[in-house]
């Protein structure tokens, strides 16, 4: 049986792995370039894909961790360091109050991800597959 934030983290990665899919298609079909950003050259194309991918890792992760799959733990532990990176960059750009959004989201699933209760169901599933 699945830990209790282990359930609370698989889920929640699913729902932002939806969302994350539903606004990329919804920005991405529809983008406009932002005043002063006429020059970045960007394949919208490939740039929207991407993202989109790297939202569906979260929704993946998180199914295989109810499925009792210990590499969705792994997964979704390596998608919110990647987070965490990318809230720095996005820190960096000004817009703090995306990277708040991030960073909480990302410390708050890691905390999830690396409790005491999560730790033990992974070594239990790991130990059992040998």
């Amino acid at each position: 049986m699945l830990p209790k934030k282990l359930n609370l983290l698989a889920w929640s990665s699913i729902a932002i792995g939806v969302i994350g899919i539903i606004a990329t298609v919804i920005i991405y079909s529809g983008y406009n370039p932002v005043e002063g950003d006429e020059g970045v050259v960007m394949n919208i194309a490939v740039t929207g894909v991407m993202v989109g991918l790297y939202f569906f890792a979260f929704a993946l992760f998180g199914w295989m961790i109810l499925k009792g799959k210990t590499w969705g733990l792994s997964g979704l532990v390596l998608t919110h360091v990647i987070l965490l990176i990318i809230m720095f960059t996005v820190s960096s750009s000004g817009q703090w109050w995306l990277a708040i959004i991030f960073g909480v989201v990302a410390g708050g699933s890691l905390y999830l991800a690396l409790s005491k209760e999560s730790m033990e169901w992974y070594k239990t599933r790991f130990e059992a597959r040998r």
